[in-house]
């Protein structure tokens, strides 16, 4: 690294406005429109980041927002966000890995923001996309990518170790049994 190729992009100081954001980030993925999707493990919840005043950072006021925490309208838990991608639909899908051992499962979120104020964390804007723990009771789920409209998502700690694929083919909205497989 030479001086001036890398910079602090966030931090989690509350310079930007932002209060509760921790610095145990796990995840990040970045959309087509540069806003960058981080999951943070202090917090337990999604932050989105938009560098708006062009000087490479979003430390700013209003650069760095809340995007999804178990604070939903739609009652989701959110106890680690361990993946985040971006799909083709421009939805924000957020998986939701069980790390404290009680009943709530794990999941694949899908998030957007149908109101336009900066989150999803309202009535309608978030869904369970993907129920890992039906597919696998001692599920663990890591990651999550999209090549096309097909998402690959690692369950590399659970009991049995597998990469899904998933693809909803009839545009419900939700993954069902005959739209996912175990890819490896």
């Amino acid at each position: 690294q030479d001086p001036g190729e890398a910079q602090v992009f966030f931090d989690g100081s509350n310079a930007s406005g932002l209060t509760g954001a921790g610095t145990n980030i796990f995840t990040v993925t970045q959309g087509a429109d540069g806003t960058v999707y981080a999951g943070d493990g202090d917090a337990d919840a999604v932050f989105s980041l938009r560098d708006n005043n062009g000087n490479g950072n979003a430390q700013g006021r209003g650069e760095a927002k809340l995007w999804f925490s178990s604070n939903n309208a739609e009652g989701l838990t959110l106890q680690t966000p361990n993946g985040i991608a971006v799909g083709n639909d421009g939805a924000v899908y957020v998986v939701e890995a069980d790390t404290l051992g009680n009943p709530s499962g794990d999941f694949v979120y899908r998030t957007v923001d149908l109101n336009n104020d900066g989150d999803a964390e309202d009535l309608g804007e978030s869904s369970v996309w993907l129920d890992l723990s039906a597919l696998e009771p001692a599920s663990s789920a890591f990651e999550i990518a999209f090549d096309g409209d097909t998402a690959y998502i690692s369950d590399t700690a659970g009991g049995s170790p597998r990469i899904y694929r998933a693809r909803d083919a009839d545009g419900s909205g939700v993954i069902e049994a005959t739209e996912v497989n175990v890819f490896i």
